[in-house]
Order: structure tokens, then C-alpha cells, then sequence
């Protein structure tokens, strides 16, 4: 019995190593300008005095300074969320041919959230045998300084100037989950050469109330430390599982965790490598999870079939919209407008029937 798990758990293994999306384009947004290119995308260092360990206790910089400039974005009703993928998807049409194939078009948060079940909603249509997938959430009524502080951490870690907006860099990722070949946009914080290729990097900041410069300064290694902020951090283990299976289908290979206190102080930070430290991590305290993560390319494809089961049963026209819940995968015909999910320039370019 042992034999035949250990067998199982290697197939599965392997079925998660074989996940391999590459990057075929990219776009920056600088405001509300576009440019397809990486030109927003800065290589991080990591602050010596910053790095939690056996250290001198360094002066915490404020997270806050810059706040009052900062201008998030937030959606309108009206606007398409998927409006930067679509302009990226017709720019790379230019110089590559549309595949006829049923393909994948999505955000590629689109994954983690089917995977965890969250209570996200997606519109969804079936056009052009493009299954498209685009999210709901307007960012009304976010917390401005929380938005914030993440971007300042960002900021800090690759040597740019305080955050005047959401202003960010996108690849555009094509590969397969299964039997569906997708390409999606996923937004990454930084990169690190690593010889000639670039490492990319998701960066997150938590809050760690009454942490001590002491007690960091004794998680020598990257497993204490996770073990350490697993007894501190509210909810741990879900954004932990969240993180987890971000940077696997972001094609993220670091991981860089900043800690802040009560004041909005960045007290110290570290680097973690998704395959040595994250993955073992949660194979050895975080069992479920690391089960889900064995089975995750199974487990969404077989969500993703369901999902296109049911809108090929009840679709009457291709310009009918969608709207699906991650909770349990139905779908419903939605009144909203077809022109509101797809952009102009897209159904232009491939009109409807």
C-alpha cells in the first residue's frame, strides 16, 4: 500500500513539473499609457540591514510616505477588466497567427481562484472558440494605505520612487492546462537574473503584530521563519496557500516576504525559492495543501471542462455573456452587454457571425 502511494505521489509529481507556460509578450502601463514591452519590470535587491537573521537592529522605514499622492485604480461599471489583455493578445496577432484551437484567455489569477473556491465571480464568453474569462471586481471601497503599502515595498526592493498610481508590467503567459491551451496575463512585481534568464518574483507584505526585533533576529533559516509567521500572522495558512499557487501558474520562482508592525514599519524581509523552500515547506506542515497542489492541474482542468460543458449546452449565440461563481462552478446567461467584456478593437478585428 505504501509502495503504490509513493508510486501515485511521484505520477503526481511529475504531472505538476510538467506545468510549463512560457512568455511570449508583455505590456507595461505607465498611467494610462500602454507599451508592449517589460520597460516597467526592475530587477530587486534585497536591503542587507533589512534581511531578517542575526542582525543589529536596523531603523524600520516608514511604508506610509508617499500615500497621500497615490491614486488608485478603480473600474466603472462600464469598463472591461480585460480591456490591457485583449490590446496585448491583437498586438502579438500582428506578427503571430491565430490559432484556430479552442484556447484560453484569461487573467491568470483566473486559475488560483477555481483551485481555492474563492467567492470571486467571472464574466465568461464562448467567442470565436475563444473561451474568455473576465473578472467582476470594481476595487470600490479598498483600503487606500493597504493598497499602498504594497506597492511602496515594491518600490523599495527595486530602487524606484514612491508609487503615484497602479502603474504596472503584465507578461502574457501561453501553455496548457491539459487539454486547454490558454494564454493569460499575469502581473509580476520584480525579477533576478539568474546567468542569462530572468527570475521572476511575487513580493508580499504582512502584518506581524507584536513582533519583536529579538524573536526575528532568531529564525535563522527560511523554514523557521514560515513556521514563525504561521504562529504570528492572522490567516496564515490561506494566504500562504494562495501565495503557493500564485507563483506556480504566475511562473513565479521567488517568493519575498516583507513584515510590517502596528506603525506601518518595514521591519525586515526575506527571499524564498518556490521549489526549495516554499514547496517543502508546506509538503511538511501544510499537508492539505500540498496535496491540492499535487493534484492542481487535474483538479482545473476538470473545472475548467465543467465550466465549458455547461455554457456549449445553453449557448444560442456566441455574443452571449456569462457570469460563473468559483464557489461551485455554475453558470448562469448574464444581462450584462457583450460590449463590455470584449473591447472595440477586439470584435473589429474578429467580428461576430
Amino acid at each position: 500500500m505504501k509502495k503504490q502511494a509513493a508510486v501515485v505521489a511521484k505520477q503526481l509529481r511529475n504531472h505538476v513539473g510538467e506545468f510549463k507556460p512560457k512568455v511570449i509578450f508583455a505590456y507595461s502601463q505607465k498611467g494610462k499609457e500602454l507599451i508592449f514591452n517589460q520597460s516597467l519590470l526592475h530587477p530587486y535587491k534585497l536591503n542587507p540591514l533589512l534581511e531578517i537573521g542575526d542582525r543589529t537592529p536596523p531603523d524600520y522605514p516608514s511604508l506610509r510616505v508617499g500615500c497621500q499622492k497615490f491614486t488608485p485604480k478603480v473600474f466603472s461599471d462600464r469598463e472591461s477588466r480585460i480591456s490591457n489583455m485583449l490590446k496585448t493578445i491583437l498586438e502579438y496577432e500582428r506578427n503571430n497567427p491565430v490559432k484556430e484551437e479552442l484556447e484560453i484567455y484569461c487573467h491568470n489569477g483566473l486559475f488560483s481562484d477555481i483551485i481555492l473556491r474563492t467567492k470571486d465571480k467571472y464574466d465568461v464568453i464562448l467567442y470565436k472558440n475563444k473561451f474568455i474569462f473576465a473578472g467582476t471586481e470594481t476595487r470600490r471601497g479598498q483600503n487606500k494605505l493597504i493598497n499602498y503599502i504594497g506597492l511602496k515595498f515594491e518600490a523599495m526592493l527595486t530602487g524606484q520612487e514612491s508609487p503615484k498610481d497602479t502603474s504596472h508590467c503584465k507578461l502574457l503567459l501561453e501553455g496548457n492546462v491539459g487539454k486547454f491551451p490558454y494564454k493569460s496575463v499575469v502581473e509580476v512585481d520584480s525579477y533576478k537574473m539568474s546567468g542569462s534568464e530572468k527570475k521572476y518574483a511575487e513580493m508580499k507584505l504582512v502584518f506581524c503584530p507584536k513582533t519583536t526585533e529579538e524573536e526575528l533576529s532568531v529564525t535563522r533559516t527560511n523554514f523557521e521563519l514560515l513556521s514563525y509567521l504561521r504562529k504570528k500572522v492572522f490567516n496564515f495558512d490561506q494566504k500562504m496557500k494562495k501565495w503557493l499557487f500564485q507563483c506556480h501558474f504566475g511562473l513565479q520562482e521567488k517568493l519575498i516576504i516583507g513584515i510590517r508592525n502596528e506603525d506601518f514599519e518595514l521591519m525586515g524581509m526575506r527571499e524564498f525559492d518556490l521549489q526549495h523552500d516554499i514547496v517543502p515547506y508546506v509538503r511538511e506542515d501544510m499537508r492539505g495543501t500540498y496535496e491540492q497542489y499535487l493534484e492542481s492541474i487535474d483538479t482545473l482542468e476538470e473545472r475548467l471542462a465543467y465550466i465549458y460543458r455547461q455554457i456549449t449546452f445553453t449557448q444560442s449565440e456566441e455574443t452571449q455573456v456569462y457570469r460563473f461563481s468559483c464557489t461551485n462552478f455554475r453558470v448562469k446567461p448574464h444581462g450584462r452587454q457583450f460590449n463590455r467584456v470584449l473591447i472595440p478593437q477586439y470584435t473589429k478585428s474578429h467580428p461576430a457571425k
